[in-house]
């Protein structure tokens, strides 16, 4: 395989060296067959740039210049937080059913915020207080029937298991963050390696990221603390795994689809 370097006049495109079949030996390659190379690079170049530049206007025309929202969007969010405000009266009301523990050995849930949009005020607030204000985060909380019955109010916008020490573990080792209020409010570090995580939470005994996971998954006694100190950890939408958005559309007071 030919050793391959970087062209300086096209676009940084990708350019094979040539190099003589022996050291030593010249190389016999006639100079048209070099010309209709560079020239092929040139077009190659210069249609990546028309393909980038076509892709940038299909995305700033699907925005919209001033970000208008059409007022399709403005009655289905509105139905949105009407049909989930009754929702939640319901629930408040008691006419639902509690949830119940039904690990007692598990003692930490994993919550995820969804993608869905929409909620009334009242359970966007409690979504807020969670910690869940934002699309595909995740929290760990503890596994008590409160807190089931928190997941209850919010149910829609929110799903909920019981991870495993591995789970635990893997997402504080690759995603988690540590909050930095004093630089500034939503300032987060990422926690690259146990130094960082010495540094950040030595004071309450957890030296590394083993001792991080453990406190979560067993719930021990400094998990509120170490729950104030991390930021919600972000994860991939599920929504897009494999699976159809179907949009609804109003119009005139008519539902159609």
């Amino acid at each position: 395989m030919l050793p391959v370097a970087m062209s300086d006049g096209y676009n940084n495109v990708p350019k094979a060296v040539l190099e003589p079949r022996r050291p030593g030996e010249s190389l016999k390659v006639a100079q048209t067959v070099l010309k209709r190379r560079d020239r092929n690079l040139k077009v190659i170049a210069e249609r990546i740039q028309q393909v980038a530049k076509y892709r940038k206007g299909l995305r700033d025309q699907r925005k919209g210049p001033l970000n208008i929202i059409s007022p399709n969007t403005l009655m289905r969010r509105a139905l949105q937080a009407q049909k989930d405000e009754k929702r939640a009266r319901r629930v408040k009301a008691g006419h639902c059913s509690k949830m119940k523990v039904l690990k007692p050995d598990c003692r930490t849930i994993a919550v995820v915020r969804n993608s869905r949009t929409g909620g009334s005020k009242d359970v966007k607030a409690a979504l807020r207080k969670m910690r869940l204000g934002r699309h595909n985060t995740l929290v760990f909380m503890a596994h008590t029937e409160k807190t089931l019955n928190e997941m209850q109010y919010v149910k829609p916008f929110v799903y909920w298991g019981h991870p495993s020490f591995k789970t635990v573990f893997n997402l504080i080792h690759k995603r988690a963050s540590i909050k930095e209020p004093e630089k500034g409010h939503g300032h987060t570090t990422l926690l690259s390696d146990n130094v960082m995580i010495e540094n950040y939470l030595g004071d309450i005994g957890v030296l590394c990221t083993e001792d991080l996971a453990h406190s979560i998954y067993e719930r021990d006694k400094n998990f509120e603390k170490v729950l104030e100190r991390l930021a919600p950890i972000p994860v991939d939408n599920a929504k897009r795994e494999g699976r159809k958005v179907i949009r609804r559309r109003y119009l005139m007071g008519n539902l159609r689809g």
